[in-house]
């Protein structure tokens, strides 16, 4: 499996299928970050345009947040794959709706149950939010593709029961910008720190991790260094995915 970095918590596998992952490709957070200059503006162009990307099978989105269901990148996404099914928890399928992408093209599963190799896990952003009858407001995703198994939590913090349901992966897929009371105050909800996504490898010997979230928008990242640093004191053998935009590692 390929996995190409996108920048946020965008991802493309690829194989004997196409799959992106929360693909964010426009300046959509900056042009509505008024009266915010500095902290939201990206610290480097979309690697790839979204019209540019063709035979996808699936767009997988994690949840209803602008750098993951991106109102720019959507609609050219959707013209230039004709065929491809979009994926998400409810919340993101009102959103798709909105932004013209036909019924038919959206699937929206229960938290827990595999389809064609993909299965959706609940994320906790900061917190667990079900909805009813097995939905969730947040995924993540477990994607198996030609023998190979990755988690991509999407904002995703840890949570009661996440480690016994990825423990079989080939590689993790987490955002690592962490969190604080003075982000949250300003409606902007973390995700992992380094050191509980290192630890949560470890314990469920998952033998590599991919660094996400953490270079887009200084303001809410964090550096690679220190995921470096947690990583040689709890678990020194996981190896460390750490693509630049736009450049692939193979799994």
């Amino acid at each position: 499996m390929q996995i190409t970095y996108l920048g946020q918590c965008g991802v493309r596998l690829e194989g004997t299928r196409r799959i992106l992952i929360d693909p964010y490709l426009s300046y959509s957070v900056d042009k509505h970050a008024k009266g915010r200059a500095g902290l939201w503006e990206r610290a480097y162009p979309p690697p790839v345009r979204p019209e540019s990307l063709h035979g996808i099978d699936y767009i997988l989105l994690t949840h209803d947040h602008t750098d993951h269901t991106d109102p720019e990148t959507v609609p050219a996404l959707a013209k230039a794959n004709p065929s491809a099914i979009f994926v998400g928890p409810k919340p993101v399928k009102e959103k798709l709706l909105l932004l013209g992408i036909p019924d038919e093209r959206i699937f929206c599963p229960t938290a827990d149950t595999e389809f064609d190799g993909i299965t959706p896990i609940p994320a906790a952003h900061e917190e667990l939010h079900p909805l009813s009858d097995g939905f969730y407001a947040e995924y993540g995703y477990i994607v198996s593709l030609d023998g190979q198994h990755i988690y991509h939590s999407g904002d995703c913090c840890p949570y009661p029961g996440l480690a016994e349901r990825i423990c079989s992966v080939d590689a993790a897929l987490l955002p690592v910008n962490g969190r604080d009371a003075f982000r949250l105050r300003d409606n902007c909800i973390g995700n992992f720190h380094p050191e509980e996504a290192v630890r949560l490898c470890a314990e469920c010997n998952i033998p590599a991790l991919m660094p996400l979230h953490h270079d887009l928008y200084p303001g809410n990242g964090m550096s690679v260094e220190r995921v470096v640093t947690v990583r040689d004191i709890f678990a020194p053998s996981l190896i460390l995915l750490t693509p630049r935009p736009g450049e692939s590692v193979q799994i």
